[in-house]
């Protein structure tokens, strides 16, 4: 992936470009996907439902839904997985639907998980069900290229993803955010693996993957996608004053820049899909935690929406 990428300025990437270039990415054999599903479950499988860190420098990257060149481009900008050079990923969920390359984009981040293993988390999104994924366009996009085996596998990998980390006891990063039933981050701890259905848990779970903020209200109400709560200012206050959280880092929403804080800069959130769908002109944002406190926002301008037919596959 990064070799096919590595002369390329993604951000000016055109149209035209992707003609010129006949850029090039590796079709997997099916065994190798099922093997790299097997293994990043057993390394979930391993790592804590509510993940835990102590002071650590994260890149934390919001939903992609299937936009590999987004993706490739923070790589890229960035740099890879490293102690070294302190560079620690964190994915807030999201990783499929939706977008042309959905497949690819969990291989990449699997991949990563695999061989930085201690530089690269995963939370679970709302798109990581069967129940969303089934209608999202990621079952299609399997079974068109592979079948419903190689599907399962990625379902059964998706199962044991955590559900949340806390970053120095200070920063708490979900998918979505808050619900009138959560008030502590013990209640996280409690949920047992594997996670098939997310309406479990007495809508704890809903409240992880689903809710959103509104400044406009002050505590909660039933959200406009059908599952989930928009949380209010104080309704937002008293959870992270109850838990001793100074920020809330979650995804979930499409927003222009690719971040967006609120609450008084305590909640930011982060997107990291430009172009969103092809229609939007969003941005994309990643979120950098300096030594695990200080967020610096990092806006990449949104670039050319890549359709599939546009680029070449080699089996390997």
């Amino acid at each position: 992936f990064a070799h096919e990428i590595e002369d390329i300025n993604l951000s000016q990437l055109d149209l035209e470009d992707i003609e010129e270039t006949s850029i090039r990415f590796p079709h997997f054999q099916k065994d190798a996907i099922i093997d790299i599903c097997n293994k990043t479950t057993e390394i979930f499988k391993n790592e804590d439902i509510l993940l835990n860190f102590k002071s650590s420098n994260f890149y934390v990257i919001g939903d992609l839904h299937g936009n590999l060149f987004d993706v490739l481009r923070i790589i890229k900008k960035i740099g890879l997985p490293s102690n070294e050079k302190q560079i620690t990923y964190m994915f807030l969920g999201d990783i499929v639907d939706r977008g042309e390359f959905s497949l690819e984009t969990v291989l990449i981040i699997y991949l990563m998980k695999i061989l930085y293993t201690q530089n690269v988390f995963i939370i679970r999104g709302n798109h990581e069900f069967d129940s969303t994924c089934s209608k999202g366009g990621f079952k299609d996009d399997v079974i068109k290229l592979y079948d419903l085996d190689t599907y399962n596998a990625f379902l059964n990998s998706f199962a044991y993803l955590p559900l949340a980390a806390l970053i120095n006891d200070q920063i708490f990063c979900v998918h979505g955010g808050i619900g009138p039933n959560f008030h502590s981050l013990n209640q996280i701890t409690q949920i047992k693996r594997p996670i098939i259905d997310y309406q479990d848990n007495d809508n704890l779970l809903v409240s992880l993957l689903w809710s959103d903020p509104e400044e406009s209200i002050q505590e909660f109400r039933d959200s406009y996608r059908g599952s989930g709560y928009i949380f209010g200012c104080d309704a937002f206050h008293r959870f992270i004053q109850e838990n001793k959280i100074n920020l809330m880092v979650r995804g979930h929403e499409c927003v222009d820049k690719g971040y967006q804080f609120m609450f008084g800069e305590r909640l930011v959130t982060v997107f990291s899909a430009s172009k969103y769908c092809g229609c939007a002109h969003n941005s994309a944002g990643v979120i950098q935690l300096v030594k695990g406190i200080n967020p610096i926002a990092i806006e990449l301008e949104p670039m050319e929406y890549i359709e599939r037919d546009m680029v070449t596959f080699y089996d390997i």
